[in-house]
């Protein structure tokens, strides 16, 4: 299909773009992360060539599936850089409360929470639930409540995190010499962290919300 339509539309025209999207998608989900990021980033430039400028939202939601799939390669630093990309633009041209913005925060939150880095990814979560709440979303929406679920389960672990250090750090009595509180970011604790990680290795809501494109008329 998509070599008929490069033959017939041309290898620039929107409908190329929709079917390598819809490829890279595919591509991702079966776990062939080169091809994925190949057909998306061509999607990307059509687009981003046709619309004159890659803000527009067809541009966002392919960036937002590139993130996915580098997500799922491991390359997190790319992931959160296309996803925030992604957020950007949405912002842009759709409004900071949009539920796509929130899509965009609720993905980088995933991101860090699989870097073990929960102080990140809580704050993103809020930033998510924040904009899911002024676009309109009930508290009982299922996106929402997945939400809520995360941010439970990270101060969960935190505070499992701080006890167990405490536990296995004592402090000595009659010492009067004030200590700052342990940061979350120390070697003890952050141990502490992913030996729960282990337990508990994936977000409860980890959309690879994939934007594809509408079949072509």
């Amino acid at each position: 299909a998509l070599e008929i339509r490069q033959q017939v539309l041309g290898e620039a025209h929107p409908d190329v773009a929709n079917t390598l999207n819809n490829l890279g998608i595919a591509c991702g989900k079966l776990g062939r992360v080169d091809d994925a990021i190949y057909h998306l980033e061509r999607a990307l430039e059509i687009r981003a060539k046709h619309y004159g400028t890659r803000t527009h939202v067809e541009c966002a939601a392919t960036l937002h599936n590139i993130g996915n799939v580098l997500a799922q390669a491991q390359d997190r630093a790319g992931a959160i850089q296309c996803f925030w990309d992604a957020k950007l633009i949405s912002e842009d041209l759709l409004g900071e409360n949009h539920i796509q913005v929130g899509r965009a925060c609720v993905a980088i939150g995933n991101v860090y929470y699989e870097a073990l880095q929960y102080e990140d990814a809580r704050e993103a979560y809020y930033d998510a639930l924040q904009v899911f709440a002024n676009a309109g979303l009930p508290s009982t929406h299922c996106e929402v409540l997945a939400i809520q679920q995360d941010i439970q389960e990270i101060e969960s672990m935190c505070a499992a995190a701080v006890h167990a250090h405490h536990h296995q750090y004592p402090v000595a009595p009659f010492h009067h010499q004030h200590h700052p509180p342990q940061s979350y970011g120390s070697n003890a604790v952050q141990q502490e962290q992913y030996q729960l990680h282990q337990q508990h290795p994936h977000p409860i809501y980890y959309p690879h919300m994939s934007y594809s494109s509408p079949p072509s008329s």
